[in-house]
């Protein structure tokens, strides 16, 4: 019997037709601005091509470092179910993505203004409405006018292939199958953004989802149909996030109760798998006629996806539902396709909370995480003994935590309801004479990583070499 057979009959009970869920392809210049700003900011998943273009006018860098110092001072991130965190998606929103969101929505930057009111000091919103003015004939002049024809004529392919691969209705199928709430009423709007350069070779066409806005990248060669199957995953999280936060812990808790030595790694590319298969494998292939070859440009996720996918098919046309026997076949899978990933620093940190000593700058000790380890999600926190801190960890859910301290800080750990049980590794850990990691379950049912580094730098070294590990070992004290 096949390892995927289970599936089939974990999905063997269908249902009535879901409720249509309406899917709209726009373009929107504002968003185009604030979706560059957001490239020259370095943000992660979005092409560096349009800081390339925007930084050419050298009267863009002081907009620029203004609108990151006023958006320094507003919130980073809202958080949605505080006391039922799920580590299979994200619940809330960073600062950037209400901002797309408002912008989603403007018709100019007076509109955009008036619906960011709130969410910055008033100075700062001053300032950073400022700094988005002295970038908007820049990024007009160089990205927006020079690619809008092409723009939108992209945006008329995709709406005639959207109705010849009957996009609503794979939305529709998504949504039933993830047991989604998303409400009738409510359209999704998937708005393309132009990128001022020629496709170059290496160089991936990035796509994210915000509640009901996804914004995807349009080069100037543009493979439509594929374009398509990314436009279907991206909204494939979006109905996955909109699942009752229930339903998604009875999944997550099968992760946790399997004896499988395998569970944890396949719950960290779960989520990204079962878009991949839906949105890259299912939808291109509609679009295309046939089904692509490479899916995905992570070796694990793609092979998981490529397994997944003729059981999502069949569960997409058949009106099934995800539920625990998928979820348990699924991690056998898992096991079978890749009997050789133990849980590695790639696998366990794909979702994470990194939380940092004082003194040292967490946000380079997480790019210096980014620069080796595809990380999906991370909640920043310093310092370690704060009781915010305290607070953003209690409330991450299940996802890993990497905790980066001074030699000294253990004492510093007293609040943190695991201690007592880790604290000897930890005493050990901090006076050994060569770099070392901790690794454990122990004191609360989550992974724990403790690194200890006395300067920022140190603490980046020790994360590379961290990073590189072929599997961690728990309980124990391992030189690095």
């Amino acid at each position: 019997m096949s390892t995927l057979a289970p599936l089939l009959l974990a999905l063997a009970l269908g249902g009535a037709e879901p409720a249509t869920v309406r899917c709209v392809i726009a373009t929107n210049e504002v968003l185009s601005l604030v979706y560059t700003l957001q490239s020259a900011l370095g943000a992660p998943n979005i092409t560096p091509l349009l800081r390339e273009a925007i930084e050419k006018d050298p009267t863009s860098t002081a907009a620029i470092a203004a609108a990151k110092s006023s958006l320094a001072a507003g919130p980073q991130q809202i958080y949605f179910y505080e006391n039922k965190r799920s580590l299979l998606r994200s619940t809330g929103v960073h600062l950037l993505g209400k901002i797309e969101l408002a912008a989603s929505a403007s018709k100019d930057l007076a509109d955009l203004g008036s619906r960011l009111r709130g969410l910055l000091p008033v100075a700062e919103h001053a300032r950073f409405m400022r700094a988005l003015a002295t970038l908007e004939p820049i990024h007009r002049e160089r990205i927006w006018n020079p690619n809008l024809e092409r723009l939108l004529a992209t945006q008329r392919e995709l709406e005639a292939l959207w109705k010849k691969a009957n996009g609503d209705r794979v939305v529709s199928q998504m949504a039933r199958f993830y047991r989604s709430e998303w409400p009738s009423e409510t359209p999704f709007t998937i708005i393309l953004v132009p990128v001022a350069f020629p496709y170059r070779g290496g160089r991936s066409s990035f796509a994210h989802s915000i509640d009901a806005v996804e914004v995807v990248e349009i080069f100037e060669s543009t493979d439509l149909p594929n374009i398509f199957g990314v436009m279907i995953h991206e909204i494939a999280h979006s109905m996955s996030s909109a699942a009752p936060i229930d339903s998604r812990h009875e999944l997550e808790a099968v992760f946790s109760a399997s004896n499988s030595p395998a569970a944890l790694a396949a719950l960290h590319v779960f989520e990204e798998a079962l878009a991949t298969a839906i949105g890259n494998g299912y939808a291109t292939s509609l679009a295309a006629k046939k089904l692509p070859g490479k899916w995905y440009n992570d070796p694990v996720i793609d092979g998981f996806a490529h397994d997944l996918h003729p059981v999502v098919k069949d569960a997409l046309e058949k009106g099934r539902t995800i539920d625990a026997a998928f979820v348990t076949a699924a991690i056998a899978s898992f096991e079978k396709k890749f009997p050789n990933v133990k849980n590695t620093p790639a696998q366990v940190f794909r979702s994470l909370s990194l939380v940092a000593a004082n003194g040292l700058d967490h946000a380079k000790l997480a790019d210096a995480l980014r620069a080796e380890i595809r990380v999906e999600t991370m909640q920043r926190s310093a310092p370690i003994e704060h009781p915010t801190t305290i607070e953003k960890y209690e409330k991450s859910g299940n996802r890993t935590a990497l905790f980066v301290l001074r030699r000294a800080d253990v004492d510093k750990l007293a609040r943190y309801s695991f201690v007592a049980a880790v604290r000897p590794l930890l005493e050990r850990a901090a006076s050994a004479k060569e770099p070392a990691y901790v690794a454990t379950r122990s004191g609360d049912s989550r992974l724990k990583v403790f690194l200890f580094a006395e300067s920022t730098e140190e603490g980046a070294v020790a994360i590379a070499r961290f990073a590189k590990l072929g599997g961690i070992e728990l309980d124990v004290l391992k030189a690095l």
